[in-house]
């Protein structure tokens, strides 16, 4: 085999090897292999057939780093005697990543779960540390996060962890990134109960539209509802739709909806206090009227304090005209 390259050798690098075999009557058959896998070559014959050279093209790839490339030789007619001769190809390359979730799929992490993630890094010559980000922020040690170089390790996945994680590495050849997104599966949370509009059906009695507002992943959730008031309770489903009429039958209703998906029921329920409109304008006309005599009170409160201040007036004018009166007979006297 001719050495007709400098090593080590890089990625997109054309390289043609040559095998040469001389000596060999009839003419000698030369193939070329890399880890058993047969090559495509070309043989040419020289000096009346006693030369003949073999050679083979590649463009070279990561893959190829540490392989083995090698040129068998061997007479047709004396198939027992072979002749091989082999070269360990060196290949300079950036880091190439390959990053999964281990153990489960991406699609079936649940919330609470204990996740890790592998970034599986081949280089050469050898590549820096792993670096780890999540939704482009760099990801340090954390209660719920540790990172030990290539692999990333959550405990507790919550929903708000849901997103792209991507490992970068470089070395002297480059810098590569590969990211992944991660799915939390949750049970529903309530977001709130939204009314949005009040009317009457034909009994003339007040409904109102009423929506149930959640969060949730899976999103096809199972909706039920209850409204609950000093005497009773009443519960119903409204399966897939989010939305109910609720009849306003009394002063104030409490209002409740909770969900249901694949992960689970939801936790705590969404609550509403509901008031009837009648009620409200009951109310209104309870304020006009404590209002309206509240003032009337006042009135005749400022009018008996004028009256009394009055008399006050009357008593103290009175008082000094008879001391005067009781002075000048004084005067009088004693002239």
């Amino acid at each position: 085999m001719v050495k007709n390259f400098r090593e080590p050798l890089s990625v997109d690098d054309q390289i043609t090897f040559e095998c040469l075999s001389f000596g060999s009557h009839p003419r000698a058959h030369i193939r070329w292999c890399i880890e058993g896998v047969a090559m495509d070559s070309k043989d040419v014959v020289t000096g009346n057939g006693n030369i003949t050279t073999s050679y083979h093209q590649r463009r070279i790839s990561s893959q190829d780093d540490g392989k083995e490339l090698v040129c068998i030789v061997n007479n047709p007619n004396i198939p027992s005697l072979v002749l091989k001769q082999s070269h360990t190809l060196i290949v300079l390359y950036k880091p190439e990543i390959l990053i999964n979730i281990q153990d489960v799929s991406s699609n079936s992490i649940t919330e609470d779960s204990n996740v890790t993630i592998n970034c599986n890094i081949r280089s050469n010559p050898k590549r820096s540390e792993a670096i780890w980000f999540f939704e482009g922020n760099n990801i340090l040690n954390s209660p719920n996060m540790q990172v030990r170089d290539e692999k990333l390790s959550i405990h507790g996945m919550k929903r708000t962890h849901a997103g792209n994680y991507t490992c970068e590495a470089a070395n002297s050849e480059g810098f590569s990134k590969a990211s992944i997104y991660v799915d939390v599966k949750y049970a529903p949370v309530c977001q709130d109960i939204e009314i949005s509009a009040k009317h009457s059906d034909e009994h003339n009695k007040d409904v109102a539209n009423v929506t149930c507002n959640l969060l949730s992943n899976p999103g096809n959730v199972t909706f039920y509802w209850m409204t609950r008031n000093s005497s009773s309770n009443h519960t119903w489903s409204t399966g897939l739709d989010s939305y109910t009429l609720v009849e306003l039958d009394e002063s104030i209703v409490e209002l409740l909806c909770w969900g249901r998906n694949a992960v689970g029921l939801q936790k705590s329920a969404c609550t509403m206090m509901c008031q009837d409109p009648t009620e409200d304008h009951f109310d209104i006309n309870t304020i006009f009227i404590i209002t309206f005599v509240a003032l009337i009170s006042f009135v005749i409160f400022l009018v008996t304090c004028r009256k009394i201040l009055h008399q006050n007036d009357q008593k103290d004018s009175t008082v000094e005209n008879k001391q005067v009166i009781g002075l000048k007979g004084k005067f009088k006297g004693t002239i």
